[in-house]
């Protein structure tokens, strides 16, 4: 006796006990650990690894039928659950609101600024009002301050001012070490 194709864990108990109770009438008396254990070893593929998980965790000799076959309807309408097609509009893709999107990329839903997020201001206004949104050559041109020398424009780690004073350092290095 196996589960036919399609049939859920309620009509395959349902057949089971039919059997039992045939087999009963006949005045063959059948344990009811062995008509457990029938149901446990032959679930769908599916539904095996629970089946497992509830003879390694639950005494079968005190296990009723219907305690297995209710632990068997839980997972097997939780596996029908997995199956529900998305909602319309979804297409399969993962919806996120912004705040989960930020949290999501480390950060927690705020706007950084200072510490070790890039060397820069988030502010997008120049000092004359305006913004800089584009080099000539088509990028777009960082639009706040530079940390080190305060100048609109570039981040920190292209500051010029950083990279003449980091040449100056290696010269009197230089200097020194002879």
């Amino acid at each position: 006796m196996r589960f036919n194709s399609g049939e859920g864990v309620d009509d395959y108990t349902l057949r089971l006990q039919n059997i039992v109770a045939a087999l009963e009438t006949v005045g063959e008396t059948i344990p009811p650990r062995r008509v457990v254990e029938k149901l446990l070893r032959t679930v769908p593929k599916s539904l095996r690894q629970v089946a497992v998980a509830i003879q390694v965790s639950a005494n079968l000799a005190t296990l009723t039928l219907e305690d297995a076959t209710g632990r068997l309807r839980a997972a097997e309408e939780a596996e029908a659950e997995d199956d529900v097609a998305p909602p319309p509009g979804a297409d399969g893709k993962l919806l996120l609101t912004m705040e989960q999107w930020e949290r999501a990329r480390g950060g927690d839903g705020r706007k950084k600024k200072g510490g070790r997020s890039g060397g820069c201001d988030d502010s997008s206004d120049d000092d004359d009002g305006s913004s800089s949104t584009s080099s000539g050559r088509g990028r777009s041109r960082y639009r706040g301050k530079c940390f080190d020398c305060g100048v609109r424009g570039h981040k920190a780690r292209d500051c010029p001012k950083k990279k003449e004073r980091a040449m100056l350092a290696d010269v009197e290095e230089e200097a020194a070490l002879l």
